[in-house]
Order: structure tokens, then sequence, then C-alpha cells
């Protein structure tokens, strides 16, 4: 069981009644373009890479907001699109309050 696969169990006995959708995604050929992002070929000898295309990349090469862009478009995916929308008026909303109070106090 690799780290991956672990985490997904260990979730998945912790929230048994929760729907809890676990998708591995990999940066496409485009990406590794556009983030000009270093490759090197694909060692057949790991024995994870038997799915992999012919060239890979390290993950910590891809650019902090960009995997958090990658994996954040993934997540939205899996949402109810409408009650995301809520959500972020809601909090928009709060973050405005705050600031608001956050003035009045140093007043």
């Amino acid at each position: 069981v690799n780290g991956g696969e672990k985490i997904e169990q260990t979730l998945k006995e912790l929230a048994p009644d929760a729907e809890i959708i676990f998708k591995r995604i990999a940066v496409t050929p485009s990406q590794i373009e556009h983030w000009e992002l270093p490759s090197r070929p694909t060692k057949i000898s790991d024995s994870r890479s038997k799915h992999f295309g012919p060239i890979s990349v390290e993950m910590d090469a891809i650019a902090p907001d960009d995997l958090r862009q990658l994996v954040e478009d993934h997540i939205n995916d899996h949402l109810p699109q409408d009650k995301l929308h809520i959500l972020k008026v809601a909090e928009d909303d709060e973050r405005r309050q705050l600031d608001i109070w956050a003035k009045a106090v140093r007043s």
C-alpha cells in the first residue's frame, strides 16, 4: 500500500458514511510545456510507473500557486457549484464584517 492509498483507506475508515472521492491526477504534456517543467525519462524499473507516460516531472518543480490551482480545480469538479457559490458569498461577507470589526477595534 503506497502513501496515497493509505490516506484513502484511513479516511474511509474514519468517515465510513461520508462520500469521499479519490482521484489521482497527473500533469499533462501541455502543462509541462506551459509551466516549463524540467522532465526526465520515466524510470521503467520503478513499479509505480507502469501507468506513467514516457517522461516524468517532479511534483516539487511545479510552482506552489500552479499546484494549488490544479488541485482546487479538480476538487471543484466534484462540488455542487450552486452551493459553492453560496458559501463563497457568505465567506466574503464574513470577511468584510471582520474587517469592519477590526477597524472599529483599532479606533
